[in-house]
């Protein structure tokens, strides 16, 4: 029909019934050929207008402030960021040492009247020859609220030379120390270079085990860092002929005198 108006309206002429009968059959076969879309088309120009609704109406909502709902069907499932799960979850806590756990108890034997009563972070001993001396005066002193002593040794131990002298470790002594609740610090020198490096490292200490005889401790380096590593309040102990120990009050000066 449309053509035929078309045509009478450019040429002027009548379309006969026959005519306007076939091109009405074209036109219903043309319309019959063309190609329809398919149900998966649809469906992907359904959601293309969904997602463009709402990205439409997302920027009215930053425009105007209102809040508008997400239609049902374009509502997408956000799979969890592995990143904000992991960093949610607290971590398990780490297993405490073995070490840490052990529980120290002060014990009673002969160094506790010396040390009662005294906070004690640093222990220098200016001879070793066992660990019997180490092990016991720490039992006396560590206890489980305070945190273990330092304790300084001073000797060859292995490398040594005089006959005397036992042939301790390195490793023993270390091991002695930490299984009764100190900090090891090994210093394998001679008594002057070991009280040197002593008192340029760690200053003065608490506690010193004076275990040499008057002639080391006339030697000028060893009685002027003897000095360096006491302060005024520094317990200075010494074993006496029968190997008690004392505390020790006699100034080295006088020791020194003594000598000469």
């Amino acid at each position: 029909m449309a053509l035929a108006r078309l045509w009478n309206a450019l040429f002027g002429k009548k379309v006969s019934p026959a005519s306007r009968a076939s091109i009405d059959h074209s036109e219903g076969t043309l319309a019959a050929k063309a190609p329809q879309p398919s149900s998966s088309t649809a469906k992907m120009q359904t959601a293309a207008t969904a997602v463009t609704a709402v990205a439409d109406d997302r920027s009215r909502v930053a425009r105007g402030g209102r809040k508008v709902r997400e239609p049902r069907g374009s509502q997408v499932k956000r799979k969890p960021n592995a990143t904000t799960s992991t960093a949610a979850t607290p971590a398990p806590e780490p297993a405490t040492p073995p070490s840490v756990l052990r529980m120290f108890k002060r014990k009673t034997n002969s160094w506790s009247k010396l040390v009662s009563g005294r906070r004690i972070a640093s222990i220098l001993d200016l001879r070793v020859d066992s660990t019997q001396r180490a092990t016991e005066l720490l039992e006396a002193i560590v206890d489980s609220h305070d945190s273990g002593p330092r304790y300084i040794a001073i000797g060859d131990f292995e490398s040594a030379t005089d006959e005397s002298t036992s042939t301790l470790t390195v490793r023993q002594f270390h091991h002695a120390v930490r299984v009764a609740g100190g900090v090891p610090v090994i210093v394998p020198k001679s008594l002057g270079e070991g009280l040197h490096y002593v008192a340029r490292t760690f200053g003065a200490v608490d506690l010193v085990l004076v275990d040499a005889r008057d002639e080391q401790l006339a030697e000028p380096l060893v009685a002027k860092m003897l000095t360096r590593v006491a302060h005024h309040q520094t317990l200075m102990l010494r074993a006496d002929p029968s190997g008690r120990w004392q505390v020790w009050t006699r100034p080295i000066s006088e020791v020194v005198r003594r000598v000469a």
